[in-house]
């Protein structure tokens, strides 16, 4: 389904907030701070990598800021909360923690639901926003912030896929959003 579509599975976020957690802008004015937070939080899974699951004081810090800024509902807008919980949940994966993952799965599949969310199909004329622009060698910046929420709902709709496929956890709360993105499949 995925592949058949050659959508991006990774980030995607507009160049100017790529540019702001790249240079760990905690001011707000273009990404909210969890932003940057979760990536320190990636970024010592990979710092750590084959040292047997060190957690230290920094990684600690980062986590309790994300969860607690995740349990305050007015916070994020709706697509900020889900894109954080998705980046969230590998994070919680790459830790072996799959319960975590899977609640931050569901919390985000719960964010759709309350504020209606879709995928929008886009226009024969909105081609460009479909597909990844290419930043140092990479298709990580989303064309602009519908792109960006298209790639966020998409992100979701994949780890609910992974988790059912893989950890044998319950498919199903992204029902709509697999219709929908079947449609663009097949557009």
């Amino acid at each position: 389904m995925f592949l058949a579509r050659g959508v991006k599975l990774g980030v995607r976020m507009t160049q100017d907030k790529l540019d702001a957690i790249a240079r760990g802008d905690f001011s707000g004015h273009v990404v909210h701070p969890i932003f940057i937070h979760i990536a320190h939080l990636i970024g010592t899974i990979f710092y750590h990598h084959g040292q047997g699951g060190v957690v230290g004081d920094h990684e600690t810090n980062d986590l309790n800021f994300v969860l607690n800024v995740l349990s305050q509902s007015s916070v994020l807008s709706p697509a900020a909360g889900i894109q954080a919980r998705a980046l969230l949940t590998y994070y919680h994966c790459y830790r072996s923690d799959f319960a975590s993952a899977w609640n931050r799965i569901q919390e985000g599949a719960d964010l759709i639901l309350l504020h209606d969310m879709h995928i929008i199909i886009p226009g024969p004329d909105a081609v460009v926003g479909a597909f990844p622009v290419r930043h140092k060698g990479g298709p990580i910046a989303a064309a602009d912030e519908a792109d960006e929420e298209r790639s966020i709902l998409v992100q979701l709709l994949y780890h609910d896929k992974a988790a059912a496929l893989l950890l044998g956890m319950p498919s199903g709360s992204t029902r709509r959003l697999k219709n929908e993105f079947q449609l663009w499949v097949v557009s």
